[in-house]
């Protein structure tokens, strides 16, 4: 959502502008709540609601609001009986909301700007829609609700998933939580910026000011040139933060590790053998840290696709974390 704010907000500044958002879904569908695309009328600019017909048919259908200049709700039905009319494989229902913004809207484009903030400074922040007037809404935690309709109580519509309510939709933009991976090797260098691509605040951590360039990361968010030996001096991990350990060496590996037991984080994850693995642990034991702790580590790191080159490891890593934040997300 970051790219669609992003994109939105310089869109505007030039161009009336539709937000096509998908704000319920049911049953198969082939993108759920909260997927989105900026439409204006040199066409699709950035995002996706799936594809297919769907997506074609609100493509049109944005084009033709470019010159009606309104808002509406448009509800597609993929049950079995209507497949085979949008050429569909999928079998549910979506509902996509059409909001016609126009050039310079300021209002808008200040709460675009707001929310982009909260994803630079990785603060949790929600985006809100009046399905029935189209006004925008933000709620961050350092500024609660702030809006073009009013909300008597914002609070409630807080959710980690998005939702309907009383004609408002809400989404969460930034659940919070950033990643850091400590080390710049190859892996490393594989995995940033697949994490950047599905929408993790990435950061990565290093001794080595080579590998700290814009030219080798040019997605992470922050560059940390720190020392391995004293982490906490250079970074601030909170319980909702990812740590990911592969240094340049087993020995550095558990430099950091051991420090990281300091803190509750919501991810920890070591690479290495089982073998690298079981005597690290068993000297982390030897040094006061439980067995309890030591099973929340992730570890070997990455889901099990029998991962070899560093481009594997990495998808690898990366479908874990994908795992991770769904299974966060979904038990509320």
């Amino acid at each position: 959502m970051k790219k669609i704010f992003s994109v939105l907000h310089d869109a505007i500044l030039t161009n009336d502008t539709v937000l096509v958002q998908v704000v319920a879904d049911s049953g198969s569908t082939p993108r759920g709540s909260g997927a989105a695309m900026v439409i204006t009328e040199t066409g699709l600019l950035t995002g996706t609601i799936g594809g297919g017909a769907v997506e074609y048919k609100s493509q049109g259908l944005a084009a033709q609001l470019l010159k009606d200049q309104t808002n509406f709700i448009s509800e597609f039905s993929l049950k079995e009986e209507d497949i085979e009319d949008l050429d569909m494989i999928c079998g549910g229902d979506v509902k996509v909301f059409f909001r016609f913004i126009q050039q310079g809207d300021e209002e808008v484009l200040k709460l675009l700007k707001a929310g982009l903030e909260s994803f630079e400074q990785g603060k949790k922040s929600w985006f809100f829609l009046d399905l029935k007037q189209g006004g925008f809404g933000l709620y961050t935690e350092a500024a609660g609700f702030n809006g073009q309709f009013e909300l008597a109580e914002p609070e409630e519509y807080l959710n980690n998933k998005p939702l309907v309510k009383a004609d408002i939709y809400c989404q969460p933009l930034n659940r919070g939580g950033k990643v850091v991976v400590f080390g710049g090797g190859h892996v490393g260098q594989e995995l940033v910026p697949i994490l950047s691509k599905i929408g993790f605040d990435v950061q990565v951590f290093d001794d080595r000011p080579e590998f700290l360039t814009e030219a080798v990361f040019p997605t992470a968010t922050q560059r940390i040139l720190g020392d391995f030996d004293n982490i906490y001096d250079f970074v601030d991990l909170k319980k909702e933060d990812y740590a990911i350990v592969m240094t340049r060496g087993h020995a550095f590996d558990l430099i950091v590790q051991r420090q990281l037991h300091q803190k509750t984080l919501t991810y920890l994850g070591v690479i290495g053998s089982r073998r690298k693995m079981s005597q690290v642990f068993a000297t982390l034991k030897e040094e006061g840290i439980s067995q309890e702790e030591l099973d929340q580590v992730f570890t070997p790191i990455g889901l099990n696709i029998l991962a070899d080159t560093p481009a594997e490891i990495a998808i690898s890593i990366a479908a874990e974390l994908i795992q991770h934040r769904a299974q966060l997300r979904n038990k509320k």
